[in-house]
């Protein structure tokens, strides 16, 4: 119903102009006002609201030119530092002083500038109810439909000047659209005083583009005025005329957090505000049609020139490669003659089903998310649909990393687009320079898996993929300037700080140690204070030749391959650009094995990067901790061929080399606790479950016997069920003091030195830990020769492990053959001191003893390899060796 409010108004009939002149000038003039000091411009009855010469009445008359001069274009204060402001607040941002102010606050008129107050007046119509909001929408901006003056005298709002210079200005309010209010082709009629074509009233999917709302007009923000209810069908594009029309749903089935079952609006920030906001009321209802998997991306998305879930029609209905929704979905999803297919996830975060979180959010606004592929430098510009710095068109080395392709243009993926092909050599960086414009190479003789001499795609699969393919068509090519030896690696790895062929330079030009192709490499290579030069191939394969398999092959990416001094352990991470679990930087007894060095950054090989100095005992292993916390002692006094006592490296060719070195600073310094006398063995040998001195505890603190350390010694050194306990003689030499030569010597690791019971054929390898040829383990008459136990396995030891007991009679010495095999006479009769009938061992001091003991369980001798007085089932008097 249309009010009539009672006129309210300060001088009647004067024009709209006075009005607003008065208005600005007077507020905050009262009696009461303390008076400015004046400067003497003006007489004193300047602010004298009753006298003529009162400014407000001079501002009227003249205009506020003259006032500017002193006071500043914006009456701010100007070269006298006196602001009008201050008493005139209404000059900025007090809309209300003029248009409005009894009904709301927000500057709209309930109230125009010829005293206009009814709704029914094109000065005041809807103006409330669009600034103040209601149920149905959030309050809308001023700049909705109109430009906002910062300033009361801002061109084209209001210019008193106007009046003092003769001219004329009118206080119509021009309409200009911003924002989502222009649904496109928005139009004010103000003949008809009604707006047409605007998001606001019904330009959108679904909506009732030809809704004309009349400003002065009521009851006209009803459902059916913007939006089709189901009423009139062809008003609905695409889904919503099948979910409307076909399947039954209501508004509230899909936009719940909008609107309920009974059409309120239930949140008002969430209408009319520029966006399609989704939330689904029961999911259950969705997936009766559309499952609970990706498989149904297409009933959305796609479906009509592919079968990729991607948009060849947009949820709007949009078809054209021209739309936005649509674009180049289809070429990106598709093989096609440049490149493979991309995957969805390289600019879209891809939802596990159709209800997971954030696919049916508040808005139906596509969000871009960048893959390892696109790289996270990419960037979109929704605004101008174009997307920039993608490693996809153009930032790589060598490419263009200017090029902004348009997501809804064609014909953009010509070579030159994304690359430099030698039209422009100032793009080329390093080596494609000197290749491309010097060599007179083509794309195709380095990159032959990839593109032919007509630079046509020739295998898609390897075309933006991430990686710089690289197949020479011809080695010989190579061979002219690089050779056939490894001599020639500093022409691409390096010769600028060294001659090592570690890149000082990498391969796309880089030359700073802040770079992945650079890092470490000099510093690893010429090696310094710290230790030698570490070899290349304790990180890479090293090729022997230039053109050898893998060097110049499928991509130009650095294999990590671990060395024996770096250990199988070791990883790196491209990504961070670090290594982890490397010796050299701190896997070992002792060190840090978390350590994770950056590859690229400074300062980090002091000791305690890799080391415990005892800042932290945690991380000290068993006699580390002892030493240095207990003990108090320095690195320097047991590895003084290390390292000095200021912590100097005196020995770099013994720091970092995979052993452990020790020598002894003062001998006497360890005699105080450790003695002469061996049975201190246990001390850094032994001792937690037998007092032998061999390892149950290694001396880096090792207690598993899957450990090399520890392994099979208790075993060995206390005895077992197979035989009486062996001496440490057998295997090592055992050092008559603490400090006898070769102890405390050069490295910690423990030689091997045959007795004469274990055999000098005897043979030790440490990387397999394996024992092989030993007497104690096969090899003796009779028995498997080839055995080769691991020191760090169990249960090795049956019988048939170093005897032959009847399954291959080849290996059986002696009679043993005729008397297994063909007489099945068994262990026991002819071994009666050393097994029993079930072939347990029952004698352990005469097995593996290096001695044949030969006992039989009924009458008769064995000497020196006859038999006699058997008993008469057996036979007379034989040599074993013998027929």
């Amino acid at each position: 119903m249309v009010t009539s409010r009672q006129k309210v108004s300060l001088f009647g009939i004067y024009p709209a102009i006075i009005l607003t002149l008065i208005v600005g000038f007077i507020i905050g003039c009262g009696s009461d006002r303390d008076k400015p000091t004046l400067p003497g411009a003006h007489p004193d009855s300047w602010l004298d609201s009753n006298s003529s010469d009162f400014h407000g009445d001079v501002v009227l008359a003249t205009g506020s030119r003259s006032c500017e001069k002193c006071h500043g274009s914006d009456l701010d204060g100007g070269k006298v530092e006196v602001s009008c402001i201050d008493c005139h607040t209404n000059l900025t941002g007090f809309c209300t002083g003029c248009h409005g102010g009894y009904d709301n606050s927000t500057g709209a008129p309930p109230y125009g500038l010829r005293d206009e107050t009814d709704d029914t007046t094109l000065a005041v119509g809807a103006h409330t109810i669009h600034m103040e909001g209601s149920s149905l929408a959030a309050a809308l901006e001023c700049d909705a439909c109109h430009n906002v003056p910062a300033f009361v005298f801002d061109s084209a709002h209001y210019d008193s000047n106007n009046l003092s210079e003769g001219l004329s200005t009118d206080s119509v309010a021009e309409i200009v659209w911003h924002g989502y209010s222009d649904g496109g082709g928005a139009a004010w009629n103000r003949n008809a005083r009604a707006c047409s074509a605007t998001y606001c009233h019904g330009n959108f999917d679904g909506g009732n583009t030809g809704n004309v709302a009349a400003w002065t007009a009521e009851n006209q923000a009803e459902c059916g005025s913007c939006h089709d209810t189901g009423d009139d069908p062809s008003r609905l594009q695409w889904k919503h005329e099948f979910h409307v029309t076909t399947a039954g749903l209501k508004c509230a089935e899909c936009h719940a957090n909008v609107v309920d079952s009974s059409l309120a609006i239930v949140q008002p920030t969430l209408h009319v505000n520029g966006t399609v906001d989704t939330l689904t009321r029961d999911k259950a209802v969705c997936e009766a049609c559309h499952s609970g998997g990706t498989i149904s991306c297409v009933s959305c998305h796609g479906g009509i020139d592919n079968q990729t879930g991607a948009p060849p029609k947009g949820l709007r209905g949009e078809l054209a490669t021209g739309d936005r929704a649509v674009g180049a979905h289809t070429m990106h999803l598709e093989d096609g003659v440049l490149a493979d297919a991309f995957n969805c996830s390289e600019c879209h975060i891809v939802p596990a089903s159709f209800s997971a979180p954030g696919h049916l959010d508040p808005d139906s606004v596509a969000e871009i998310t960048w893959g390892l592929l696109a790289g996270n430098l990419s960037s979109w510009d929704r605004n101008n649909e174009t997307c920039s710095n993608t490693y996809c068109h153009g930032n790589f080395d060598g490419g263009d990393n200017s090029n902004v392709p348009v997501w809804t243009a064609a014909d953009q993926a010509v070579c030159g687009s994304c690359h430099d092909i030698g039209d422009n050599p100032a793009t080329l960086h390093w080596k494609h320079a000197f290749h491309i414009n010097t060599a007179n190479l083509y794309c195709a003789d380095c990159h032959a898996s990839v593109v032919d001499t007509l630079l046509a795609v020739t295998d898609i699969s390897l075309h933006v993929n991430g990686e710089t393919d690289i197949m020479v068509r011809d080695t010989a090519v190579c061979a002219v300037c690089h050779g056939s030896g490894p001599a020639a690696c500093t022409s691409c790895h390096g010769g600028a700080d060294n001659l090592t062929g570690a890149p000082p330079v990498g391969l796309r030009g880089e030359t700073l140690t802040s770079e992945r192709a650079v890092g470490a490499h000099t510093g690893h290579m010429d090696g310094g204070e710290l230790s030698d030069g570490i070899e290349c191939s304790e990180c890479h394969i090293v090729p022997g030749t230039l053109i050898d398999t893998g060097h110049l092959g499928a991509d130009s990416v650095a294999e990590i391959t671990w060395g024996l001094l770096a250990g199988n352990q070791s990883s790196w991470d491209r990504n961070s650009e670090s290594c982890g679990n490397t010796y050299c930087h701190g896997n070992f007894a002792g060190g840090y094995a978390d350590n994770a060095p950056v590859w690229t950054a400074n300062n980090q090989a002091h000791c305690s990067s890799c080391h415990d100095i005892g800042y932290a005992p945690a991380d000290l292993l068993w006699k580390h901790e002892y030493h240095i916390q207990t003990g108090g002692l320095a690195c320097a006094d047991c590895h003084a061929n290390v390292v000095d006592l200021s912590l100097t490296i005196v020995g770099p060719d013994r720091h970092i080399n995979g052993i452990v070195d020790t020598l002894t600073r003062d001998a006497a310094i360890c005699v105080d606790c450790h003695g002469f006398s061996p049975e201190a063995c246990s001390r850094c040998h032994g001792g937690t479950d037998n007092p032998t001195g061999a390892p149950p505890l290694g001396l880096r603190g090792e207690t598993l016997t899957t450990q090399r350390a520890v392994g099979a010694h208790t075993k060995h050194i206390e005895g077992g069920t197979y035989a009486d306990a062996f001496s440490c003689t057998d295997c090592h030499l055992v050092p008559n003091s603490l400090t006898a030569p070769g102890h405390l010597g050069i490295d910690s690791v423990a030689e091997m030195t045959w007795s004469s019971l274990a055999g000098s054929q005897s043979s030790w390898n440490r990387s397999t830990s394996r024992c092989s040829s030993t007497y104690c383990h096969g090899n003796f008459s009779g028995g498997y020769t080839a055995n080769a136990p691991i020191w760090t396995a169990a249960n090795q030891a049956g019988c048939g492990s170093c005897h032959d007991d009847g399954s291959n009679p080849r290996d059986l010495s002696g009679r043993h053959q005729k008397h297994i095999t063909d007489k099945d006479v068994a262990c026991m009769n002819c071994h009666f001191a050393t097994v029993n009938a079930q072939e347990d061992i029952i004698g352990n001091d005469v097995h593996v003893d290096g001695v044949k003991t030969v006992v039989f369980s009924f009458q008769g001798t064995y000497n020196n390899g006859t038999c006699s007085g058997l008993p008469g089932q057996c036979h007379g008097t034989k040599s074993w060796y013998s027929n």
